[in-house]
């Protein structure tokens, strides 16, 4: 399974500190170290991992909360509407803010520490997002993801 739960971690649907989640087909793997339940919707954070060519989100998409990412190693090619597209690199910050369209692509292997506010339950949808992209398609995976997307935002 592309989801591992550290010990003591908590029932399904909520999402642990230590907890990593893996998207076998946008090529990204998701460590967290603060989730929404932890900071009680505040903030979200986490430590990311994309293979060369691997895209966060894995198209271009939007929703409700921010990002910011602080690319630790590699090369990573940034798009935000309204903005000139770039390459972010080791030290560079990229700010999305909620709601705009935005799609990152790793040039060569990359790390970026992330921070996402609001977290509500985006680090549910992360994780749900990453089953289905590693190809658990089961009914009940679905079921679960559609409302996490409408609440988010991205439908």
């Amino acid at each position: 399974m592309a989801v591992d739960a550290p010990p003591g971690a908590p029932s399904p649907g909520m999402v642990a500190p230590g907890q990593r989640a893996r998207n076998v087909l946008s090529g990204e793997t998701m460590t967290f170290e603060h989730t929404s339940g932890e900071t009680r919707g505040e903030r979200i954070e986490l430590e990311l991992e994309l293979r060369a060519l691997g895209a966060p989100g894995g198209a271009p998409h939007r929703h409700d909360v921010a990002e910011q990412f602080t690319i630790t190693s590699g090369a990573v090619a940034t798009w935000i509407a309204g903005r000139r597209p770039r390459i972010a690199r080791r030290g560079d910050l990229v700010e999305v803010p909620p709601r705009r369209w935005h799609f990152l692509l790793a040039l060569e292997p990359a790390r970026a520490h992330v921070t996402i506010r609001p977290g509500m339950r985006f680090d549910e949808l992360l994780v749900l997002w990453a089953r289905l992209g590693s190809g658990d398609l089961r009914p009940a995976t679905i079921r679960r993801v559609l409302p996490l997307l409408r609440e988010h935002g991205c439908l």
